[in-house]
């Protein structure tokens, strides 16, 4: 019996320690910014008006989608996104200006 409260003690302490060291994380509710999020027809390809392609990203929040990232000729940005997975392009595309 003693045996057992030796080993119960340490467990509960550290468990009463991480109970009490753990605080909830604030939530980021996002607002939509003045960014123009275009509605463009995009069926299985991409126009060419978009420009040069100048990255690639991914991001572990959206498994199987990627980010294409274009650079106009007037040096605007064009972000496309693809569900690599789905081999699908979404309808829509995040316009960034240059100024």
């Amino acid at each position: 019996m003693r045996r057992f409260v030796r080993l119960l003690l340490p467990v509960a302490v550290l468990g009463l320690a991480l109970s009490l060291g753990c605080t909830k994380l604030p939530t980021h509710d996002a607002e939509p910014g003045p960014l123009d999020v275009a509605t463009v027809e995009l069926s299985d390809s991409i126009p060419l008006e978009f420009g040069d392609l100048v990255a690639v990203t991914t991001n572990e929040t959206f498994p199987g989608w990627a980010q294409l990232w274009f650079q106009r000729e007037d040096s605007s940005i064009v972000t496309v996104y693809v569900n690599y997975k789905e081999q699908k392009l979404e309808h829509q595309a995040l316009v960034i200006p240059r100024s």
